[in-house]
């Protein structure tokens, strides 16, 4: 049995290459994770932080429902579209190419990362600021779900008989012989006579004799 020798990764390419999809795919949601503070800030209602004197206290007994549920929807915004697209991925592999499911995605994932940053300058009302975070999050797992499930691709339409010679021969005889001698000669003359005799003398020890 011949031993299979794996390819070299020539300067890590590929390696790069994953370490930067899983980058692209992470990375904006774990933006979203680690900064919950940042988001919850935006909540907050002016109106309870202006009336209030002490400001930890009303951040810690006063917070908005918008504030007290942010965890709780985020996480169901961010599962359900994710396990959602992941199933249609399923059925919609063969009706979108691997080369547009990878690139649509990250660039897709790439101008919602952009928007985030840009909204961090924009003030907003903490209703609108928290409506537009969700569908971010939305859009930014259902784009994961997408790309991670693009990369290991296969054949959508397999052939139903495949060929059980996968290395036929380069050169093939043009006109076989439909009816193969079933005994062949195992030491055919590699030089045959090209005027062989129609008659060959089947005792020739027998004619010498009779001429003598």
């Amino acid at each position: 049995m011949m031993a299979v020798s794996s390819p070299r990764d020539k300067y890590s390419a590929v390696w790069l290459v994953f370490f930067m999809l899983g980058l692209g795919t992470l990375l904006p949601w774990n933006f979203f994770m680690t900064a919950t503070m940042y988001f919850t800030d935006r909540l907050k209602d002016s109106s309870l932080a202006r009336s209030s004197a002490n400001q930890t206290e009303a951040s810690s007994e006063h917070r908005s429902p918008l504030e007290a549920k942010f965890n709780n929807v985020m996480t169901l915004c961010a599962m359900l579209p994710l396990l959602l697209c992941t199933c249609l991925n399923s059925f919609l592999l063969s009706l979108v190419s691997q080369r547009l499911r990878v690139m649509g995605s990250l660039t897709i994932i790439m101008l919602v990362f952009i928007a985030t940053a840009v909204l961090v300058k924009v003030p907003l009302e903490p209703l609108p600021f928290f409506s537009i975070t969700m569908v971010k999050i939305i859009i930014i797992n259902c784009e994961s779900a997408a790309c991670g499930r693009g990369l290991p691709d296969s054949d959508p339409n397999p052939d139903p008989n495949p060929d059980p010679n996968p290395n036929p021969d380069p050169n093939p005889d043009p006109d076989p012989d439909p009816n193969p001698d079933p005994n062949p000669d195992p030491d055919p003359d590699p030089n045959p006579d090209p005027n062989p005799d129609p008659d060959p003398d089947p005792d020739p020890y027998c004619s010498s004799s009779l001429g003598s």
